[in-house]
């Protein structure tokens, strides 16, 4: 029972309810059941205070009215209305509720006084045969008796009075304890808890989720409270939840904001520059900072090459365990990695032709997410593109280059090559004129330097014409030297003519590339033609300061002390070619034979 009323408000609140409502009643009932009682209390109160009236009035009677004649009716009338005072219900009922009380007990004395003394006194005044002294002093022992019953009757009646004063004040103080203690128990368990309830509802709707209702009661704002507690940790983690997914959603925009806003850039700087003047190393530190990746390597390569000859390094080492014993195939190919750190590729490929490759290397326990993968992907094709539009632009300027080179060599033989061809028979046909004279000799040996002279222009003149509509294809500078190898192999068969070729991995230029192809024909005719020997050995190689090393050396007799005489002036053509190309040339006589020694820096590093 306890235990209900204190794990519900309803019965709680309904106890209280039906302990005011039984109080009310109680006083209610015990005020009339009192009332009830007291109902004949002031008639008898009254009646009885009568009998002394009556008794006065009779024994005055008597005594007064000695002579009428009609005192024995008038006294048998008193007579009757006193008996039938003295025995009315009123007193009767009394002294039935009193019962064996001291209003019973008078009540029968004044009766039993009244029937043995006062009424036969009264009968033996009214005959004359006592004496109205003695008379006088019954009635005043009777109504001493009357008096005595008529206080009982009062006392009894003021007693239901106080009884009734009592249940009342009792009833009175009940009803404030009782109100008292249920003020008290609704503002303690109703008030304060709605008043929490309210002000949580509030902070809720205010969006404060981690407002918490501090009740503690096991009744229904008890279990209210606890579930607007639940409701609100659960609105609160709910709330943090899409917080935390629309930081993330924003994150994720404004990272795909930068890493567009990145290959937009880059995109825009390929179309506006050339890849040789594109700054790789920025962009590849760009390129880690918007992907979050430390180490990343960027190699770019040559079409033939197997070595790059750009290597850009986010990170102060590389960890790519196939760099370390220089082993670059492994990684072109895009073959797997066996290092301890997983390494990622992505080949620089456009038009099934390979200019690098992008790896990334991860750390210990990360791993690669989509959104990277896509950015470097993206940034691979970038910068593949960029090298292809290089080549494009390369392969169209090396197309120009021959064609311009094509026209002058038609030019030079449809005008100076058909020029010589005619001096050349004038002067066989002087020399067949000058023969009949008597100078012969003279005239034959100036003839013969003309005609010598003669011969060696048309020779240069058709080494020229070769040199002009020399053609290098689209592989590039290697496969134009293996040509022009071929060629002099050809035209020369007992020469043994090698080529060592160490630069594919260098990015020329056209323009490098016809100089570089020039200056190699120049110096391995003049080896051919004026050496005396029978070999020639051609190397390019790249030195400690990445500039490329050119070296044409023979086994000849060796360059004379001055070369500058007529037949030698294509080494003045050469030490030109060297100056278009900022490099230095050196001819020098060695133990056996002549070394031709060119350097210079590829524009791609000057640049």
């Amino acid at each position: 029972m306890f235990k209900r009323i204190q794990d519900s408000i309803i019965f709680r609140i309904g106890t209280m309810m039906s302990l005011l409502i039984a109080l009310a009643l109680s006083s209610m009932i015990s005020s009339f059941l009192i009332s009830e009682m007291a109902d004949n209390d002031a008639a008898a109160v009254n009646l009885s205070g009568s009998l002394r009236m009556q008794s006065y009035k009779m024994l005055n009677n008597l005594v007064i009215q000695s002579s009428d004649s009609n005192k024995l009716e008038v006294f048998l009338i008193s007579l009757e209305k006193f008996e039938r005072s003295l025995n009315s219900p009123t007193l009767k009922l009394e002294v039935y509720k009193s019962s064996e009380s001291e209003i019973s007990n008078q009540y029968e004395k004044v009766k039993k006084l009244w029937n043995d003394r006062f009424k036969p006194a009264l009968i033996k005044l009214e005959e004359g045969a006592l004496d109205s002294k003695d008379s006088q002093i019954i009635a005043n022992e009777f109504v001493e008796q009357v008096d005595l019953l008529v206080s009982y009757y009062q006392s009894e009646a003021e007693r239901k009075i106080r009884l009734l004063r009592l249940i009342q004040v009792i009833a009175l103080f009940s009803t404030f304890v009782l109100v008292y203690f249920a003020l008290t128990s609704l503002r303690r368990t109703v008030e304060f808890p709605l008043h929490e309830l309210t002000q949580s509802a509030r902070k809720i709707s205010g969006g404060d989720f981690t407002a918490q209702v501090n009740v503690k009661n096991s009744d229904e704002l008890g279990i209210l409270a606890d579930t607007i507690n639940k409701m609100s940790g659960a609105l609160s983690q709910m709330y943090g939840k899409l917080e935390k997914r629309v930081e993330e959603k924003t994150f994720e925009l404004q990272r795909s904001r930068n890493a567009l806003e990145f290959l937009l850039n880059a995109s825009k700087e390929i179309t506006a520059k050339k890849s040789e003047e594109m700054d790789f190393e920025l962009w590849t530190d760009h390129l880690s900072k918007i992907t979050q990746l430390k180490s990343i390597d960027l190699c770019l390569t040559t079409a033939d090459g197997t070595q790059p000859f750009l290597h850009v390094l986010t990170d102060l080492e590389c960890h790519n365990p196939e760099c370390k014993p220089v082993n670059c195939a492994t990684c072109l190919e895009g073959a797997p990695f066996t290092g301890e750190l997983p390494v990622i590729s992505f080949q620089l490929k456009k038009n099934d032709i390979n200019y690098g490759v992008l790896t990334c290397t991860l750390q210990p326990n990360e791993k690669l997410e989509l959104w990277q993968e896509q950015i470097l992907e993206s940034f691979s094709d970038l910068v593949a593109l960029s090298l292809s539009f290089k080549n494009q632009a390369d392969q169209e300027r090396r197309m120009a280059l021959m064609t311009e080179r094509t026209t002058i060599a038609r030019e030079l033989h449809d005008s100076l090559a058909q020029a010589l061809s005619y001096l050349k028979i004038q002067v066989t046909r002087l020399k067949r004129a000058v023969a009949k004279d008597g100078q012969e000799m003279i005239v034959a040996e100036v003839i013969e330097e003309l005609q010598e002279g003669l011969n060696s222009a048309y020779r240069q003149l058709r080494e020229l014409l070769t040199t002009f509509r020399l053609q290098l294809s689209g592989v590039g500078l290697q496969s134009a030297l293996d040509e022009t190898v071929e060629q002099f192999k050809e035209q020369r068969p007992e020469f043994t003519i090698k080529l060592q070729y160490k630069v594919s991995n260098v990015p020329f230029t056209p323009n490098e590339e016809i100089h570089l192809l020039q200056l190699v024909r120049e110096a391995t005719q003049n080896a051919i033609h004026h050496s005396q020997g029978n070999q020639v050995t051609i190397e390019f190689k790249q030195g400690e300061q990445k500039d490329v090393e050119l070296s044409i050396i023979d086994n000849g007799i060796g360059i004379p002390e001055s070369p500058e005489k007529v037949n030698h002036y294509g080494l003045a053509i050469m030490q030109e070619r060297g100056r278009n190309l900022n490099g230095s040339l050196k001819i020098q006589r060695l133990n056996q034979g002549t070394g031709v020694f060119f350097k210079f820096l590829p524009s791609y590093l000057r640049s």
